[in-house]
């Protein structure tokens, strides 16, 4: 599998990380939640959930950088809708297929709820998720539908301040729930994404001093608030996985971070988008129906990630890149054509 050289590869390589963490929290953690384990796992990884806490910092980076790169609304628009969606369908039939077919308790999905997860806003309409990771879908779609607000409006060169005001709106809102029955409504907290924006503007930050060599008295504000809100939160782990995680964001736009561009990496980073989608109900299917047969709980977890990898390494190589350069292709060969009529 070819890999980009014009990307950030750092980046690709923390995304493989992300990804296998959340691999590897779901199987040897939340698994036992939802079905008993037979044996014992070798090892846990319980706060490999906060690998999509990561996820987020590197979406705001990302986005923000391409925001910035991008001269027409309509060209963001199908570079998202490229990247997410056939990689997305593929999986929802994969994993929906996998349950019909082999079998899940309580996770056996209705043909209406398949057909709404297809519009990634299940939640939206009261749904629910195919797979218990689609939640985070709707956070990013969220984000970039804000972000998109402010390029088009022309606000994106007021994002730091426009941040620190959304940063207030998240320490209210920790701060109402905390201490009083009030709430922020759902339907702002939900468009606003007042519990992860400070993921995301940590990851907008370091876009900034990576593309100025410099933090801004403001862009440094936003650090500052970010990891406040964060902290405000009261959830120990997501406060020091923070830190971990500005640490690692500021080795890279130092050019520091080298080390980790490797190609065991590199092919996690990869195929980790399609990864990350299919690997919780499928891994649990896997696992399952391998202790039943008599496999030990360690072999049953190796071969379900296995079994994860292969299927995400096929979903990259034969969807999501073939659609997404055929999407773009085609949508470059049209605006050419208007432009020359």
């Amino acid at each position: 599998m070819e890999y980009d050289r014009n990307r950030f590869q750092e980046l690709d390589a923390l995304r493989g990380l992300a990804a296998a963490a959340v691999l590897l929290f779901h199987y040897t953690t939340r698994y036992e939640s939802q079905f008993e384990f037979v044996g014992h796992p070798l090892v846990t990884i319980p706060y490999g959930y906060l690998g999509v806490q990561l996820f987020f910092m590197i979406s705001g980076f990302v986005i923000f950088m391409t925001l910035h790169k991008t001269s027409r609304p309509l060209d963001f628009i199908i570079s998202r809708f490229s990247r997410l969606y056939p990689a997305y369908w593929a999986c929802v039939l994969l994993t929906t297929g996998s349950i019909l077919v082999i079998g899940l308790p309580g996770k056996e999905p209705t043909a209406l709820q398949i057909l709404v997860n297809m519009t990634m806003v299940q939640e939206v309409l009261h749904f629910k998720d195919v797979d218990g990771v689609y939640w985070t879908l709707l956070v990013e779609l969220m984000f970039y539908i804000s972000m998109f607000s402010l390029f088009i409006t022309g606000q994106l060169r007021r994002i730091f301040p426009i941040l620190l005001v959304w940063l207030a709106l998240a320490a209210v809102q920790i701060v109402l729930e905390k201490y009083t029955a009030l709430r922020i409504p759902y339907t702002v907290e939900m468009l606003l994404n007042l519990k992860y924006i400070p993921h995301f503007a940590l990851g907008m930050v370091f876009y900034h001093q990576r593309k100025n060599s410099s933090y801004s008295p403001t862009s440094l504000l936003v650090m500052i608030a970010s990891v406040a809100v964060i902290a405000l939160s009261g959830e120990l782990a997501a406060t020091i996985a923070c830190f971990a995680f500005i640490l690692l964001f500021h080795l890279f736009v130092h050019e520091q971070l080298r080390f980790l561009v490797t190609k065991p990496l590199l092919f996690l980073g990869t195929i980790s988008y399609p990864l990350y989608l299919l690997h919780e109900n499928i891994g649990f299917v896997a696992i399952k129906k391998l202790t039943e047969y008599g496999f030990n709980i360690n072999a049953g977890i190796l071969l379900a990630a296995s079994i994860s990898l292969v299927l995400a390494a096929m979903v990259t190589r034969y969807v999501e890149i073939p659609a997404m350069r055929y999407i773009r292709n085609q949508y470059r060969a049209r605006a050419t054509l208007l432009n020359t009529a």
